[in-house]
């Protein structure tokens, strides 16, 4: 028994279905690191992770000094 009979899936862009694609999924073409493209299913949008994602990088940025007040004072084009 060759590599077919290996129990293993095949790796992602070797031509073979992925688990979890169906025929008419959406999917969106992924580049690797190495330049390989890969078919990976669309994943939906989950807003609730996002917005703590952003929570959380906005957490890490420091406050600078506002600049709003010097651009109205500007002559404008």
């Amino acid at each position: 028994m060759g590599a077919l009979a290996s129990s293993q899936p095949p790796p992602p862009g070797s031509g073979h279905p992925q688990p979890g694609l169906r025929e008419g999924d959406p999917i969106e073409i992924v580049v690797g690191p190495d330049g390989r493209l890969s078919l990976e299913p669309l994943q939906r949008l989950d807003r609730r992770a996002l917005a703590a994602d952003l929570r959380q990088l906005q957490a890490t940025m420091p406050i600078t000094p506002s600049v709003i007040e010097p651009c109205r004072a500007q002559e404008r084009w």
